[in-house]
């Protein structure tokens, strides 16, 4: 993420590869759930609880998706980069805490 902020155009860019490998990822992700939950019924990953609450939260995230689509294009282009390279930040200290203290 932070090779593609220093080298891209702008941050729709970012967010359109970001939104591509995270939906091609939970889409095989998804896919071998199921593969899964056919091969081995008993112990099934897709459960009835799990695909509950997959279907109830399937319209909140339609919402939040659109919101976070209008509030892209009101957001200055420093402040994305700065926002984001502090969350990219944060997440590699916690990594880092969780390897060391664990």
């Amino acid at each position: 993420m932070t090779r593609l902020m220093g080298t891209t155009q702008g941050k729709t860019v970012i967010r359109n590869y970001a939104f591509a490998f995270f939906l091609s990822l939970n889409i095989v992700r998804l896919g071998s759930y199921i593969i899964q939950s056919i091969a081995n019924p008993d112990n099934a990953v897709l459960s009835q609880p799990i695909l509950l609450a997959m279907l109830i939260s399937a319209p909140l995230l339609v919402v939040v998706l659109w919101q976070a689509h209008h509030l892209h294009f009101k957001i200055n282009e420093s402040l994305f980069k700065k926002v984001v390279s502090w969350i990219i930040l944060l997440g590699g200290l916690q990594l880092l805490y969780k390897a060391v203290y664990n």
